[in-house]
C-alpha cells in the first residue's frame, strides 16, 4: 500500500508555526513535501515568518539545507509559551534535517495519524508529569532512566498506542539499542 500522493493544502502560518513547534526544527523541502509545494514557495513562506521574528534560520552545514526554528515569539503563536526553543548546532543539524524528512515520510504514509518530535514529547510528558511515549530503561541502565525517541506518531482514530520512531545516522551502542528495544517491547 503506498501513501496518498494527493498533495496538502497549504498550511496557513498558525498551522506553520504549530508543525514547526512540534518538530523542533525543518527544511523548505521538508515543507513543500509536507504542503504539495515547490521548494521555492515554500522556501518564501520560510523566510517571510524568519523577517516578523517569528522563526529562526541556521546553516551549520555548508552541504545541507537551512533549519527553520521557531523563535520564543513563534512558540507563542503556536501555542508553546514558556517552551524553550529548538538549538541548531552542527553537530545536531544533519539529524534533525532527516528528522524533518522522516516526519513528512511518516505523514504522507499515516495520514490519520500525528507525527511528534523529541521536544513536543518533553514538553507534553513535563506537563502530564508521567510518560506518554518514553521508554523506561531498566535500573542499571548506564544511559539513565528513560529515552525519548527522535519522533512519535500518535493515533487520532481509533485509539490505539502511539509508536516511536528512531533515526539513527550513527551505530548505537549494541547494548543501548538492545535495552530501548526491549523498553518499549
Amino acid at each position: 500500500m503506498t501513501a496518498d500522493p494527493a498533495p496538502k493544502r497549504r498550511t496557513d502560518q498558525a498551522d506553520l508555526l504549530h508543525w514547526i513547534g512540534r518538530l523542533g526544527a525543518v527544511t523548505a523541502p521538508a515543507l513543500a513535501e509536507h504542503d504539495g509545494c515547490s521548494e521555492a514557495s515554500a522556501r518564501g513562506r520560510l523566510q517571510a515568518a524568519v523577517g516578523v521574528g517569528l522563526l529562526a534560520r541556521a546553516r551549520p552545514l555548508r552541504d545541507g539545507p537551512s533549519l527553520f526554528t521557531a523563535t520564543r515569539a513563534g512558540m507563542a503563536r503556536a501555542g508553546y509559551a514558556g517552551a524553550e526553543p529548538t538549538r541548531v548546532s552542527a553537530a545536531s543539524a544533519r539529524h534533525q534535517i532527516v528528522c524533518a524528512e522522516v516526519a513528512v515520510a511518516l505523514e504522507r504514509r499515516y495520514p490519520r495519524h500525528i507525527v511528534s518530535g523529541e521536544r513536543e514529547l518533553q514538553r507534553d510528558e513535563r506537563e502530564l508529569g508521567g510518560r506518554l511515549a518514553s521508554a523506561r530503561m531498566s535500573w542499571r541502565s548506564r544511559w539513565g532512566d528513560s529515552h525519548r525517541p527522535d519522533l512519535v506518531v500518535w493515533p487520532v482514530v481509533g485509539g490505539g498506542a502511539p509508536v516511536a520512531v528512531e533515526v539513527e545516522l550513527t551505530p548505537k551502542a549494541p547494548a543501548r539499542l538492545l535495552e530501548i528495544c526491549h523498553a518499549w517491547a
